[in-house]
């Protein structure tokens, strides 16, 4: 029997059990192709003819799925079977979305009852009747939840500035659009999670240009602080964010975009431009709103309570 054919390449050569036996493969000559390493066990009942490839630090690169997370991903799905797909933070990687938080493991959605724990995959159950899975585009398929119910299930079982993050990258994509979205939070009424996820289709912002923004967002509304503009242009320029009655503009310098000697160029005339136009200019990185939020609060309010005293 050639093995080859039973180890499809463009699923990173797995098959699970099931399918090398519906094809005659027996467990004694399963176990010989394995004694001369010519097969191995990658996960429970799950074969390759080769090792997977290690998952990389970051798991989405300019729209495009880390390789080792995505053979990861395949696997564990061949082991759980029909039952399970992907859900959370993996079905907004398998559909190319920008996360604010990358999983540590592979989750996904089972119904009730049936699974046992696994180190590297949570399991977590949808509290309403989800639609038909979608494969995935420009990938060989994955059942995975479809892109209105991958926001809807973040919605109800992340963290807000995580849920409001894949509601904007959604939008941002083009994957659906914010009348989408809105349609489909509406479709749940009175069902359990509703107001969870109205209200992450409450400070999702469909102009929203990275997650940083989305993050900086969720933090001001969360103080309770009034909701600024977003991508506002300025005597040509666009800002971030903008209290236009107060003057004040706030830039978010993430990671990616910020880091070029041409980019922070233009970023000091675009600064130099509001401040003589009798703007106030805050900056804050990712570091200080992702990882130090007391700080950003600080000078926000810092600032508005100057404002106030001025006028």
């Amino acid at each position: 029997m050639d093995l080859a054919s039973l180890f499809p390449s463009n699923r990173q050569h797995l098959s699970p059990y099931r399918q090398l036996s519906a094809a005659g493969l027996s467990r004694h000559h399963l176990r010989l192709a394995i004694d001369e390493k010519l097969v191995q066990r990658v996960r429970r009942s799950v074969y390759s003819t080769k090792p997977l490839p290690p998952v990389a630090g970051h798991l989405l690169t300019n729209g495009v799925l880390d390789l080792g997370y995505l053979a990861l991903m395949r696997a564990v799905l061949l082991e759980l079977g029909k039952r399970a797909v992907l859900g959370g933070r993996s079905a907004a990687l398998a559909w190319g979305w920008d996360l604010l938080v990358e999983p540590e493991k592979v989750e996904v959605v089972v119904p009730p009852g049936g699974t046992t724990e696994r180190a590297d995959v949570e399991f977590t159950q949808l509290v309403w009747q989800s639609r038909v899975p979608l494969p995935v585009r420009q990938l060989d398929p994955l059942p995975v939840l479809s892109a209105t119910d991958t926001v809807l299930h973040c919605a109800i079982t992340l963290p807000m500035r995580e849920a409001v993050a894949i509601a904007d990258s959604a939008m941002r994509s083009s994957t659906i659009t914010h009348k989408q979205l809105t349609a489909a939070v509406r479709a749940h009424h009175a069902k359990p999670g509703y107001r969870r996820m109205r209200k992450v289709l409450l400070w999702s912002d469909p102009k929203c240009g990275s997650v940083l923004e989305s993050a900086f967002r969720v933090l001001v509304l969360e103080a309770g602080l009034a909701r600024p503009n977003s991508q506002y242009r300025i005597g040509g320029a666009r800002v971030d964010f903008c209290w236009v009655v107060l003057r004040i503009v706030v830039e978010v310098d993430g990671r990616r975009f910020h880091n070029p000697e041409d980019s922070r160029n233009k970023d000091r005339k675009r600064d130099h431009m509001l401040v003589s136009t009798s703007w106030r200019l805050l900056r804050f990185t990712w570091q200080e709103i992702v990882h130090d939020p007391g700080y950003v609060l600080g000078i926000l309010n810092a600032t508005l309570a100057g404002w106030m005293h001025a006028a």
